[in-house]
């Protein structure tokens, strides 16, 4: 085999290798396996979605907000807000703010372990992928209910997941950091508003369907 090709194939080898990762969510908060069932009620609230999406320290004011992520990471909260039932609408739009019976905050904070993930990555690159390397990613929600006219509800947890790479994990390697990340994430979603629900903050109503049953 030529030189040259030898170079090209081992340099794919050499990045095959270092690509290989797989991530796993570490559930220190527990998945939420179901939501309460809301179908009977004719009355569903509307709410306004306030999501922003931080690096840095969920208690330090310097936390710079990532505008991209949410970019990125919005339509996969969209995509379940509108399949779970659990509001007659919603938007993201603040200009509908006011048309809205509350405002659901939703303030997500990534904070990883950096030198950690620098140290980790130098010696799993430095033996070409034979020892692994991991690091892991902290994911704070601040979340917050609020009416028209206050606070009525404030919650906040925190979970993470760990991202493993090495040669090791290329049998694991559809378990990537991006749809991992999303588990993660609309998990948190689902702990708060389950909660909301359950204290009974936010409010449903069968007012309209026993109006109706009134009347025949």
């Amino acid at each position: 085999m030529p030189t040259k090709l030898i170079k090209y194939a081992l340099l794919i080898t050499i990045t095959t290798l270092l690509g290989a990762c797989a991530s796993f969510h570490n559930e220190e908060i527990p998945v939420v396996e179901s939501m309460p069932d809301v179908s009977t009620y004719e009355n569903k609230p509307k709410v306004y979605v306030d999501l922003k999406f931080f690096f840095g320290d969920p208690n330090n004011s310097s936390a710079t907000e990532i505008t991209q992520t949410k970019d990125k990471l919005k339509p996969v909260i969209e995509n379940y807000l509108k399949n779970s039932g659990l509001f007659s609408e919603f938007t993201f739009d603040k200009f509908k703010q006011e048309e809205m019976d509350y405002t659901l905050q939703l303030h997500f904070y990534n904070h990883g372990e950096m030198g950690a993930a620098a140290v980790s990555g130098f010696i799993t690159g430095f033996t070409f992928g034979v020892i692994p390397g991991a690091a892991t990613d902290n994911f704070t929600l601040k979340s917050e209910l609020k009416d028209n006219t206050s606070s009525l509800l404030a919650l906040q947890n925190t979970d993470s997941m760990t991202t493993w790479i090495g040669i090791w994990f290329i049998p694991m390697m559809a378990n990537d950091p991006g749809s991992t990340s999303q588990k993660v994430l609309i998990n948190q979603i689902k702990t708060v508003i389950s909660e909301m629900i359950e204290k009974e903050q936010l409010k449903y109503s069968l007012l309209d369907l026993l109006s109706n049953q009134a009347t025949l």
